[in-house]
């Protein structure tokens, strides 16, 4: 039987529900993932205090509505995060309906989000756990593909089905596979 470790009863958990019941070990909350998303990521305040050099997000510069550069350069894209408050704007620069947060990555990096109404929860099981194929995800987006993908890496399990496809990511590194090889 497995227990959860963040589960203040360490109640018995299911195999591929990894996060159902998690809680928050600080706050006793609900501990809600979501999926980053680059392009939700506002720039840093040069003088804002709360966020250092070390912990501001990867790219620097606005990013264009039009301009993808942002998600092919971002370590981030679609990793894993929760929201750690809400952020206070000036009224000339707040936009109606929308709620801006200061997210934290499961790799431990602050980011400001322009709007948590825009981001992706993580709501599935596999979304944790990273799964052999893809199509059995129940909720088959970008962010959920990329990150079983990324998941299934860290286990250095570089192949991932996709139905009768294949996918590999190269690990830049010597492995040792099932079955020998």
């Amino acid at each position: 039987m497995q227990y959860s470790s963040l589960n203040t009863a360490m109640a018995p958990r299911t195999p591929g529900k990894a996060a159902a019941g998690t809680v928050d070990v600080v706050t006793g909350k609900a501990k809600v993932e979501y999926f980053l998303d680059p392009t939700l990521v506002l720039e840093s305040d040069s003088n804002d205090s709360a966020l250092t050099p070390a912990t501001r997000t990867p790219s620097k510069r606005k990013v264009d509505e039009n301009d993808d550069s942002a998600l092919f350069t971002s370590k981030h894209l679609f990793m894993p995060c929760s929201i750690v408050k809400e952020i206070e704007v000036d009224e000339d620069e707040k936009v109606e309906g929308e709620v801006p947060v200061l997210v934290k990555t499961s790799d431990g990096q602050l980011h400001k989000i322009r709007d948590k109404n825009q981001l992706t929860q993580l709501v599935a099981p596999d979304d944790y756990t990273g799964i052999p194929d893809v199509l059995h995800l129940p909720n088959v987006t970008e962010a959920s593909l990329l990150h079983a993908l990324r998941v299934r890496y860290k286990r250095d399990e570089i192949y991932t089905s996709a139905g009768p496809i294949l996918m590999s990511v190269n690990p830049y590194k010597s492995i040792t596979l099932p079955g020998g090889e």
